[in-house]
């Protein structure tokens, strides 16, 4: 997850535009909903004050 802000980051930087990040998690059941609150949290609480010219949250999508 940190390189994935790292190489955004750095694209943002590099470029002046910003894709969004997306991280997928496979497997829906009990763990991987926790799994999934756990990378928001990080993604916004942990990471967003470092890495504040990234404009929105990390997208993370669940399947099963």
């Amino acid at each position: 997850m940190l390189l994935a802000f790292e190489m955004a980051e750095r694209q943002r930087a590099e470029t002046g535009t910003q894709n969004r990040l997306t991280f997928v998690i496979v497997g829906g059941g009990v763990m991987g909903v926790e799994l999934v609150g756990s990378l928001l949290e990080i993604g916004r609480k942990a990471m967003g004050p470092d890495y504040p010219h990234l404009s929105t949250a990390p997208t993370i999508s669940l399947h099963r």
